[in-house]
């Protein structure tokens, strides 16, 4: 039996020439960071207030999308024979994102301004659907800082209400850091550098 060359392999595999595997960096020479990001809402909620993207940009510190990437299967018996096919995929999820707020409290006000827009507490009113959802994009990065993959998320709006409690003597502590918990409908992904 021959002994086959891994890259020979790859590259085997790689029919449409993107890539040349005689140049890729091996043994721990090339690795990825997680550092490297950038989230913005392309197109902001309407109805809501919004304090822009440049404080956005400056109080956002994580962003943990979740993405459900199972494929649903139909399956059928056929004259005693099981025939599964693929059918369909989830592209809705839900993403965190981690903000260090400040005294202004902006994203405290953005965070309780869309949640109340969604579903008024006191009113039980509803803005229009096309008035309280965002597009969000999060593209990452890498080493380089050349963007690797851009992930655009449709209809975003806000999945859990308050920030829990604020009294006590860690009242600054929880006022400084906030957590908005979002779901979004639907997902696209690019590649960028490929």
């Amino acid at each position: 039996m021959p002994i086959l060359d891994p890259q020979q392999v790859l590259a085997g595999n790689d029919n449409m020439g993107f890539i040349d595997y005689n140049t890729l960096a091996e043994d721990g020479k090339e690795f990825l960071r997680t550092d490297l990001w950038q989230f913005e809402f392309s197109v902001a909620p309407l109805a809501v207030y919004y304090p822009g993207k440049e404080v956005i940009n400056r109080r956002l510190v994580g962003v943990t999308p979740s993405i459900d990437t199972s494929i649903t299967d139909v399956e059928h018996n056929v004259r005693g024979f099981d025939i599964s096919q693929a059918a369909t995929i989830k592209t809705s999820g839900t993403m965190d994102l981690a903000f260090i707020d400040r005294e202004d409290q902006s994203i405290h006000v953005m965070d309780e301004d869309w949640k109340d827009k969604s579903v008024s507490k006191n009113e039980r009113y509803s803005f229009r659907k096309e008035d309280i959802v965002a597009t969000a994009v999060y593209t990452l990065f890498n080493t380089s800082r050349q963007p690797i993959r851009k992930y655009t998320f449709f209809n975003v709006r806000p999945t859990t209400g308050g920030n829990g409690n604020l009294a006590g003597e860690n009242e600054a502590a929880s006022r400084s850091e906030l957590t908005m918990s979002l779901k979004f409908e639907h997902y696209t992904v690019e590649y960028l550098n490929i």
